[in-house]
């Protein structure tokens, strides 16, 4: 655990600013530049859109919910990384770890946060599935260059005519989601690991059947 330091004291008073919501004195821990990264949007907040976050999520946290600092980890160059979780009334909230990266700069005597990049724990674990998953991605890229070259540069393009498509098909989509996660859960608790196994490679398998008849 770091000691006692600048960069230390400017993490802390930026969680405790978030904790007490005291959004004026977070927004002067900011550099005008800032930019805040989180894994929980595709594209960068800048400007008045990271007061416009902070503002929300000190309103979700409502009067009982806290950032709690684990660890604070100082680097070179002006940088720093903390890990925390979230509690309510002192009781550790599941699946609320993070990790946050800071760069930080210098206005005259004051240390500011130029860039923040946060990273938050998934609620799902898929354990060695992850690794296999991995595989075919890339087998599916090396498959098809083109594709994934386009996709790799507009991926955030995707992902907008994604969300404007759920958008139109939630009410049909949202039931269909529920029914097969249920199905997910019941198939990992009821299957044994090699079954699944192959119950993924035959969807694989019928995924790569398909894109190739739409090339």
């Amino acid at each position: 655990m770091a000691p006692s330091s600048p960069l230390s004291d400017l993490i802390h008073g930026f969680y405790s600013s978030v904790n007490e919501k005291e959004l004026s004195r977070l927004e002067k821990l900011l550099s005008k530049d800032c930019i805040f990264q989180s894994s929980a949007y595709s594209k960068p907040l800048q400007g008045k859109r990271i007061n416009q976050f902070f503002k929300e999520l000190t309103e979700a946290m409502g009067t009982h919910v806290r950032f709690v600092i684990d660890e604070v980890y100082e680097g070179k160059e002006l940088t720093t990384a903390a890990t925390w979780h979230l509690e309510w009334n002192n009781q550790f909230i599941p699946l609320t770890k993070g990790c946050s990266f800071f760069k930080c700069s210098k206005d005259g005597d004051l240390l500011l946060i130029k860039e923040a990049r946060v990273l938050v724990e998934s609620p799902v674990k898929p354990g060695d599935l992850i690794l296999g998953t991995l595989k075919r991605i890339i087998s599916l890229f090396d498959k098809f260059p083109r594709v994934a070259g386009w996709y790799l540069r507009k991926h955030d393009v995707l992902l907008h005519y994604i969300c404007i498509i759920y958008m139109f098909l939630r009410p049909v989509i949202l039931p269909l989601f529920v029914y097969y996660t249920n199905q997910w859960v019941w198939l990992q608790l009821k299957l044994p690991q090699n079954i699944l196994q192959m119950f993924i490679d035959y969807v694989w398998k019928l995924l790569l059947i398909i894109i190739k008849r739409l090339m």
